[in-house]
């Protein structure tokens, strides 16, 4: 959409603690919370992709706003791109960067399909989390009415979330609250959607 999820944005500015560096951007895109996080905020960023035009259009968008920031004085941090398919685990040298201490997941949980993989997508997350760091993720939320026919399969409830955030899997859910998910493209409407805004502890002895 070009800026960060507004609710992700008014999140951080109530909740400044459920972020801090370094942060996991999965699923980045063309950096819209990448290039805000690290050039607004200061924070390192691993912006991770399956899309290499995405993750391209993100080096541009963060080359951009890190000049300017810069030159008004800000800390910029880092952004290292990532191309892959965080089911299949992140490359060694994006790895290396964690564990994280904020892991941001804005639109991607409830595009993996099957129980299966969504499980699997939970515990590489929870692998690359710090103990006590945290998760902040937002989700389509099966209260929309199936506008486009294909969206009812790629969206989630709260007892979906609830399944798989839980202390079996290594997280404590803080807060899951009703939230507003703003879409791209013209046939979704340009209306914010409804969606769900979860906040998670990564469980764990340090």
């Amino acid at each position: 959409i070009g800026v960060p999820q507004p609710e992700i944005a008014a999140l951080q500015r109530s909740k400044p603690g459920l972020f801090a560096s370094p942060v996991l951007d999965v699923g980045a895109g063309f950096g819209d919370h990448s290039v805000w996080l690290s050039t607004s905020l200061g924070f390192d960023v691993v912006a991770c992709d399956v899309g290499t035009e995405a993750l391209e259009e993100c080096a541009r968008r963060y080359a951009a706003a890190a000049k300017q920031s810069s030159a008004e004085g800000a800390a910029v941090g880092h952004v290292m791109l990532a191309e892959c398919n965080i089911l299949e685990d992140l490359p060694v040298d994006a790895a290396a960067k964690g564990p994280f201490a904020t892991v941001l997941d804005s639109g991607v949980f409830h595009c993996i399909g099957g129980a299966s993989q969504q499980r699997l997508y939970v515990e590489v997350l929870a692998s690359h989390t710090k103990v006590n760091g945290h998760m902040v993720l937002l989700a389509f939320s099966d209260r929309n009415s199936p506008v486009v026919p294909q969206m009812r399969s790629g969206s989630v409830s709260r007892e979906t979330l609830q399944s798989f955030f839980n202390p079996q899997t290594g997280w404590e859910i803080i807060e899951l609250q009703d939230s507003r998910y703003c879409q791209v493209g013209r046939s979704l409407g340009d209306r914010p959607k409804h969606g769900f805004a979860l906040k998670a502890r990564r469980l764990g002895d340090e």
